[in-house]
């Protein structure tokens, strides 16, 4: 779906990354897979280079966007407290959702970043242990995000209000363990 408005709305996508990626078929004369070829490290330096924008996962290629100083919108995040995979406010970026097994439901923002064992990047460990579950984002937030982004660029005077209200959350999250770490 993200693929057809991106198209639709008369941009060229140039799939980049290697060999190692789930191949898909999607037809289109403005759509170049340069996943799948020998050149695909060039083809990604060169790609991203030359794009207005880079639309992926935060995947170790989506770092690759920050050499040339190219914006991103990145999906199914999981870097949510450091935001090490985006230094810009006009980047974006749409996190996977953590399911806990124990609540039976999922973790809102706040109640992510006030467990200290999750604020500190256990996840692989929660994971292992069953207690959480990662849910990939659906194809619908996935458009909703780039139409989000799409907007945002032509308009790239302010910060988001949903950008203000995280960073909030999680600042007022690292005073909390700034406060219990500090001896007197």
């Amino acid at each position: 779906r993200a693929l057809d408005h991106l198209i639709l709305n008369g941009y060229k996508i140039h799939r980049v990354g290697d060999k190692t990626m789930d191949s898909f078929i999607f037809k289109n004369e403005n759509f170049f897979d340069k996943s799948q070829g020998n050149q695909h490290f060039d083809a990604l330096h060169s790609s991203i280079s030359k794009s207005k924008f880079y639309f992926g996962t935060s995947a170790s290629h989506g770092l690759i966007p920050d050499l040339y100083n190219v914006n991103k919108i990145l999906t199914n995040n999981i870097d949510y407290i450091q935001s090490g995979t985006s230094s810009s406010y006009e980047n974006f970026a749409i996190f996977k959702k953590v399911f806990s097994i124990k609540k039976k439901k999922i973790l809102s923002i706040e109640e992510f970043f006030f467990d200290e064992n999750l604020f500190f990047l256990n996840l692989d460990d929660y994971i292992l242990k069953k207690e959480i579950i990662l849910i990939e984002n659906s194809a619908e937030e996935i458009l909703d995000a780039l139409k989000e982004f799409l907007i945002y660029e032509k308009n790239i005077s302010k910060k988001s209000k949903q950008l203000s209200e995280y960073e909030e959350i999680r600042k007022n999250a690292i005073m909390n363990y700034k406060k219990k770490n500090v001896r007197s």
